[in-house]
């Protein structure tokens, strides 16, 4: 059995170097259908707002990196979908429930009315001489009907709003409201979903676009000059690559790691934790297996020198954690605890690169003399925890 040994002293200031290069700007798309992925494409497997999906790199874009860049996604999207929800809300000021203020658009045998606050309508064409002046009032005499209500919208309530990129560059809100007239086809409310976005060839409000997606449910379009001067609405100045990532049905059968070979890891079984230290946790959520630590840097595994450079990456994520309490006391009767430098333990876990493919198999050895050592291991299979403060923990096979 061979092994490679790295010893590190608890307590040393460490000076890290960091040479990530700077990451260019994508667009991630998450469309809550199922959708085809090119065979060819690489791919990965992300958890966003609870939900799995699983998503098409460009080619210039690695494994690591795409996970470096949505770790943070979340968080960011929450914040700016908060701040555009804000911004449309201070529209109202201006654009209020007066009519004389509603946006009017033509289109063949039906016009739409879009009354911020108020309701989206449509009726028949109004007087050709009534739509030059741009601000028109809607004739209730006409047929008509009231495609959705701003009524019980409830702007605090953020899951009735999408952040979203039309195409590369064009961001948009997307609320969908309801309390339309009922349907005579589904029996059900007329329910509409609308665009808000900044469109600059437009100088003054307008509706762009009205169209009918399923039957008495509509997306309609609507540009304030407003939005073209406030983030998050400006548009891109750059060149945008997409990141295509599709929902993954709850009901499909998880892919066991044992499909793709044990020497294989499918990240689609994981829940992702940036370590720093070019590092990941993967925990294994739903097949409840051991936790494995995934490196994004491209290492050859016969190369010596570079397996050296992985354990020690791998101990000063180990030393991280214990500063930071966030690794749990293996111990039953001691879930609240947290491990620390005064511990002794015996930890062993498996290491995969970009892609999930298998580097090594690794312990970690916390002695009483603070001292901490990795070393590669073979023919032992990692269970995370074997010893803790000179307890021996027993795993269920």
């Amino acid at each position: 059995m061979r092994f490679y040994h790295l010893i590190l002293f608890l307590g040393h200031t460490l000076a890290e170097v960091f040479s990530d290069e700077i990451i260019p700007e994508y667009n991630i798309k998450l469309f809550e259908e199922q959708r085809e992925h090119s065979p060819d494409a690489q791919t990965i497997h992300i958890r966003q707002f609870g939900q799995d999906y699983v998503c098409s790199l460009p080619s210039k874009l690695t494994h690591a990196k795409t996970i470096e860049y949505v770790n943070q996604m979340e968080e960011r999207v929450s914040s700016d979908l908060k701040l555009a929800v804000d911004i449309i809300k201070s529209l109202g000021t201006k654009y209020d429930k007066k009519y004389d203020n509603c946006l009017h658009r033509l289109s063949g045998y039906w016009s739409t009315c879009f009354c911020l606050f108020s309701d989206v309508s449509q009726y028949r064409s109004l007087d050709s001489k009534l739509l030059e002046s741009g601000i028109t009032r809607i004739d209730f005499n006409q047929p008509h009907f009231k495609l959705a209500s701003f009524d019980n919208v409830d702007w605090e309530d953020y899951s009735n709003f999408k952040l979203n990129t039309n195409g590369a560059k064009t961001r948009y809100l997307e609320q969908t409201l309801t309390g339309g007239d009922i349907c005579d086809k589904t029996g059900k409310e007329r329910v509409a979903k609308v665009h808000y976005m900044c469109d600059p060839e437009h100088k003054f409000p307008s509706i762009l676009e009205i169209r009918e997606i399923k039957t008495c449910v509509y997306e309609i379009s609507v540009s304030y000059p407003e939005l073209c001067r406030v983030y998050p609405f400006m548009n891109s100045m750059f060149t945008v690559e997409q990141i295509t990532c599709s929902l993954i049905a709850k009901d499909e059968e998880h892919n066991k790691i044992e499909q793709n070979g044990s020497d294989h890891l499918n990240l689609r079984d994981l829940n992702l934790i940036n370590l720093g230290h070019n590092l990941y946790m993967g925990i294994h959520e739903t097949l409840g297996l051991p936790t494995v630590l995934i490196t994004s840097k491209k290492i050859d595994a016969a190369n010596l020198e570079e397996i050296d450079d992985l354990l020690q990456d791998c101990l000063f994520a180990m030393i991280d954690l214990e500063k930071r309490k966030q690794l749990l006391s293996p111990l039953e009767n001691n879930k609240e605890s947290f491990v620390s430098q005064k511990d002794t333990f015996k930890y062993t876990v498996s290491l995969y690169g970009i892609g999930g493919v298998h580097i090594c198999d690794l312990m970690m050895e916390q002695k009483s003399d603070k001292q901490i050592v990795a070393e590669v291991i073979t023919g032992i299979e990692p269970k995370n925890f074997i010893e803790f403060n000179g307890i021996e923990i027993i795993h269920d096979s």
